[in-house]
């Protein structure tokens, strides 16, 4: 755990860009302009550390598998800004959410723990027995498969922070990886974090998938959109339009990367419940 600051909403922006098409950016003039205005001021009611923890393992029995000369190793690499601090709120909240997205539900320990062991899972998950840690770490661009995983701010405004997790996992000797990114909406205002159950009815919840079907036509003909995204995925973008995101191969094919529906607050009102009208508004 590295350098604590202040995050400011330039940086914000900023760190949007990295995170590709399924991710917050200023792409539109409008939002261009959001996004200036935005970050000519500090934003001092959320204060984040950055933590970082990398860990190499081996895979026995690898090297005659592969015909190699060493055993296999996977390195896990992960780099979070992790809130440290919320203004008048219990900022655990929303660091159990965000540990919730970025390593599958190990919650209940410290980050350092709970980012250790879900290094082991994953690494243990590939198919090739238990595995043991490294004596020296291996980097990623030097290992045989690796993981990676980021958490960013993707969006920031006076009531909403919408908070990115996005990984890629290249498994040992593997055709092709996967990308998978996922999202933490928190209310200010509210001090919770928003999930689409809070932000919409049962009954819009229900209609949803094919008012969303609809809008990924426009720019996806092959999508074949049926219900929600799998894990619930959405954000708030600089315009405050919510955007739903689907995963890469979700409903759609794996070139076609992440699939995503943006919707101005205004289009799906009749179907939010009164928090998510005020979450939105």
């Amino acid at each position: 755990m590295k350098i604590q600051n202040r995050i400011h909403v330039y940086a914000a922006c900023a760190l949007t860009l990295l995170l590709g098409a399924a991710a917050s950016s200023c792409s539109t003039q409008n939002e261009k302009e959001a996004c200036t205005k935005n970050c000519e001021a500090e934003d001092t009611r959320i204060a984040f550390k950055t933590f970082d923890e990398e860990q190499t393992y081996t895979i026995p029995g690898t090297d005659t598998l592969f015909s190699m000369d060493h055993n296999a190793t996977f390195t896990a690499k992960a780099s979070l800004m992790m809130p440290t601090s919320i203004e008048d709120a219990d900022v655990a909240v929303l660091r159990e959410a965000i540990m919730n997205a970025a390593t599958g539900g190990q919650v209940s320990k410290p980050c350092e723990k709970a980012v250790e062991a879900y290094f082991k899972s994953v690494a243990d998950s590939l198919g090739y027995g238990a595995v043991e840690e490294a004596k020296e770490d291996v980097g990623i661009m030097e290992a045989d498969g690796f993981m990676n995983i980021s958490g960013t701010v993707a969006s920031l405004s006076p009531r909403v922070l919408s908070y990115a997790v996005a990984s890629y996992t290249y498994p040992v000797h593997a055709a092709n990886g996967e990308s998978v990114i996922s999202y933490v909406n928190y209310d200010f205002t509210a001090k919770k974090v928003m999930n689409l159950d809070d932000v919409f009815t049962a009954e819009g919840i229900k209609e949803l998938p094919a008012v969303i079907a609809e809008r990924v036509k426009q720019t996806n003909a092959d999508a074949e959109v049926t219900a929600l995204p799998q894990t619930g995925s959405y954000y708030v973008d600089y315009e405050g339009r919510i955007v739903f995101v689907y995963q890469q191969g979700e409903v759609s094919s794996m070139a076609a990367g992440a699939v995503t529906a943006a919707f101005y607050p205004q289009e799906l009102s009749q179907y939010m419940t009164p928090a998510g009208k005020a979450f939105l508004e």
